[in-house]
Formats: structure tokens, sequence, C-alpha cells
């Protein structure tokens, strides 16, 4: 059974339970971006199982052999002088008397800057257990780009993990019930500041519980330069070794965070030619920066946007005006950044709850179905001399992205929508019948505020529904 302090993540501990519980299991693999909860799940694993769980730090390879053998001698209750080396190390983890059932060595990473042998010392390890009752050992690491390459090719662990557990972020409306927000418009706008990352919790505080507080919650929590928060985006930055040339990455984030999202436009900002910036797009991916975004119904170039919210609501709303923050001017500082707030924020945020909402949350009597594969797209209006962007297009369950899909329902998101958003999503329908994809069955309108006329159109026709806030977090 679960620990009961842990929150939700039924489905990431029965995965590590199983692991530890399987007699045939020897190793695995957990990541997850930095404030997600591995290292908590983690620590409840070894509590319960009697194992131990070894936190690295960034240090050199000697200290870190040192206190290694510490952190096993404390366990036991024994000095330990330091190993001669990481193959002396694990066997005194994992083969006789200070043996453990369960090693977790969480931060991995910091351990394979300075001793890459480590990858072959724990591949053998793991294949010696193999025949006898021995040590199960998990690797945890906030660089998504290197726990995931450890199981590569012909890295020494490919083919000997039995578990690779990915620890995402709680979804919007986990995220609202953990940080107790039953106000939907303020978990909204905590959710376009914080994301789902349950480790900012312990480190903000708690939400108002009305909408005319959230201004000071920000101010205090984010804009303040005392707080915790206020230059996440260089702790998440520094979390990955890979991103070295910190400025080439963050100008990338900051041109993404700003609106601009095509290759071809962030490498006329950067003032460098596209290909050279392949790598940077490549690294940013692997790391779990940023996504490809690309239309549903079109094979165009890529369309990058940010993945956590935490790194543009800095960006946009913060880094401009710290000069203010620093001089005691933090409630000016925020007044400054209210468009960004209302622009970058959370217009594109809404989108994303927008698609969130119809992936996972939708009843199928809302979206004509249930829901497939759902994304966004751009089609070329030409009578219009305009393209037009769909926030959110759902295709049917066994239907594949491409210019020959079948559109089930499509969906306009704006904080307060008019009629303006179901005459776009009739003209929208019209060139998807037009291009070969059908009529969609559902137009969605998605706002925060949703006017008279908007909703005397929705009473008089029944393939138009509002999904305002209240709808996204509690429910059909």
């Amino acid at each position: 059974m679960k620990p009961s302090d842990i929150f939700d993540r039924e489905g990431e501990w029965a995965s590590l339970e199983r692991h530890v519980t399987d007699g045939r299991a020897r190793l695995g693999i957990v990541t997850g971006r930095r404030r997600v909860g591995k290292t908590y799940l983690l620590r409840r694993l070894v509590d319960r199982h009697g194992g131990l769980l070894v936190p690295c730090i960034e240090e050199e390879r000697e200290p870190a052999l040192r206190r290694f053998a510490e952190i096993l001698g404390r366990h036991h209750g024994v000095a330990l002088g330091p190993p001669a080396d990481w193959s002396a190390a694990l066997a005194l983890a994992t083969t006789g008397p200070l043996a453990v059932p369960l090693l977790v060595i969480d931060e991995f990473p910091y351990l394979l800057a300075h001793s890459p042998e480590l990858e072959s010392v724990i591949q053998h390890a793991v294949d010696e257990s193999r025949d006898r009752n021995g040590t199960r050992i998990v690797l945890s690491g906030s660089s998504l780009a290197i726990m995931g390459g450890l199981l590569d090719g012909g890295r020494p662990l490919r083919g000997r993990a039995d578990l690779q557990l990915v620890v995402q972020p709680f979804d919007y409306r986990t995220t609202a019930e953990y940080w107790n927000a039953s106000n939907p418009a303020v978990a909204f706008r905590a959710h376009a500041v914080t994301g789902g990352s349950p480790g900012y919790a312990v480190l903000a505080p708690p939400l108002p519980a009305k909408i005319d507080a959230f201004g000071r919650w920000v101010v205090d929590a984010v804009i303040n330069p005392a707080a915790a928060l206020y230059r996440e985006d260089s702790y998440l930055l520094g979390e990955d070794r890979r991103l070295s040339d910190t400025a080439i990455y963050a100008s990338i984030l900051r041109i993404i965070a700003a609106g601009d999202h095509r290759p071809s436009r962030i490498a006329a900002k950067v003032g460098r030619p596209q290909t050279s910036l392949s790598h940077a797009f490549r690294v940013l991916t692997e790391a779990g920066f940023i996504s490809n975004a690309e239309g549903l119904l079109s094979g165009r170039d890529p369309l990058y946007r940010l993945v956590d919210p935490m790194i543009p609501f800095i960006y946009s709303c913060v880094e401009p005006w710290r000069s203010l923050a620093e001089d005691g001017r933090r409630q000016q500082a925020w007044e400054s950044a209210s468009p960004a707030w209302n622009a970058q924020i959370l217009g594109p945020h809404l989108e994303t709850l927008a698609r969130s909402w119809a992936a996972r949350f939708a009843a199928p009597g809302s979206i004509g179905g249930a829901a497939g594969i759902v994304g966004r797209a751009e089609l070329p209006d030409r009578a219009g001399r305009v393209s037009r962007e769909i926030d959110v297009v759902i295709l049917p369950p066994g239907e594949s992205a491409g210019r020959g899909a079948t559109v089930q329902a499509i969906g306009e998101a704006k904080l307060t929508a008019d009629i303006d958003a179901v005459h776009h999503l009739d003209r929208c329908a019209e060139l998807l019948v037009a291009r070969g994809h059908g009529r969609p069955q559902r137009l969605l309108v998605f706002c925060e505020t949703a006017t008279p006329a908007l909703r005397r159109v929705t009473n008089r026709r029944d393939d138009v529904t509002i999904v305002d806030l209240r709808r996204l977090y509690q429910g059909e």
C-alpha cells in the first residue's frame, strides 16, 4: 500500500513497488525534471524496504567516494574508510555484511561527470546479482537527456533496466487539488506560473482563496529577490551539464517565451543561421525544456513551445523588471508585467489547458466521441489572405495526423470570448471541409469569461459548446 503522505502518484508508486518486490528485477532508471517529487518518492521507497538512498552532489571523484562510504556507514552504524574506487564502493553496498536490499543513487549524472566508468561498474554489479538474491539498484536523475541516454545503443547498461520510470508533473486538476486551490481562476493563474511541479508548493506561500489577492501572492512568491523562485530559470538551466553555453540556450528560450515559435524566426532574432541552431534545439528538446508543437494537419516546419511554465513566466514577467524588484518596488514590477502576463502567459496557457482537457478529461459527448490525438493546426485561408490558427484540434481514435486526417472537433481559446470566436471556428470548419478533413462535429470555445452574445449563440446551436474555467477544472 502506498504511504499515506504521498499525494497522488498511484501509478508511479505501484511501478516502484513492483520493481523492488519482483525477484527478477535488478536495475531501475527513474527520471523527471527537478521539483516533480522523484526524491520524495524514492525516500519513501527505501524507508519501506530497508534500503539506502545516496544523494549525489556536484563534487570531485574522491569526495564523492568518501561521502558514499560515510552514508553507507551511517546506515549500518559503523565507520568506513574511503573505498579505493567505485568497484569497491558498489561491492560494499551490494555484497557481504553491509549489503542493502535496495540502493538508490539520486542525481546520478553528478557522479558520471567525473566517473564515467560507473556505467560499467553498475553493469557488472547487476549481472553478478542476477545469479543470487542481490541488491536492487535504482539510478535517478533530473537530466532527462543523460538519464535517457544510459540505455542507448552500445552503452554498458543497455538491456539491463527492468524499470524505466519518468515522473511527470501533476496535471492541472491534480495540481489545483494539491495546492488546495478551489477557485478555478486562482488555480488557473497559479498553474500558469508554476505548472504541475509539486516541489514549488513548499517554496511559496499558500495560494489565496480569492482572485483579487493573487497579485500579492505573485509578488511575494516570485517577484521577490528574497524568494527561492526568483531565479528559478538559472536553477533549471543548470540541471543539465550540456547547457554549458547558457547564453545561446537562454536566448532561444527567451525568444520562444516572447511568442516566436518557428526555427527561422528564432534564428533571425538570435542572429545566427538556422542550421547552426540545430544542435541547440535538439539539446533543449532532449533536456525537456522545449517541445515540437507542429500542427496536426500539415508537415510544416517545427513550432517550438516551452514545456515548463516557470521559464516563460520568469522571462516575460520577472526578468524585464528585475531592477524595479531589486529596488524594493515589487508591486510596480508586477504592474509593469501586466501586458505580458495577459498576452504571453495567460492566453497561451489557456490553450495548453484546453488541449489537456480535450485529451484527458472531456466527456465523449462534449467533443463528438472519444478523443484520439489532440493538438493544434494552421490553415491557409486564401480568400482572407491569412493563416488561421486552430488552438485545439481533436482527431478520433485510430486517426493519424496528416493532410488526410478526419477532424472530430476544433476549439478556440480566448480569455474573454465573444461571437468572433464562433465566426472563426465556422470559417475554420469550412476550410477543413474544403481540404478533405470533414466537418467537425463540435466547435468548442474555451474561455474564462463568455459574453452574453456568445452565450446566446450557443443556446441556439447544438454544435457550439462553451468550456469555461469551471468546466475545465470541475468536470462536465
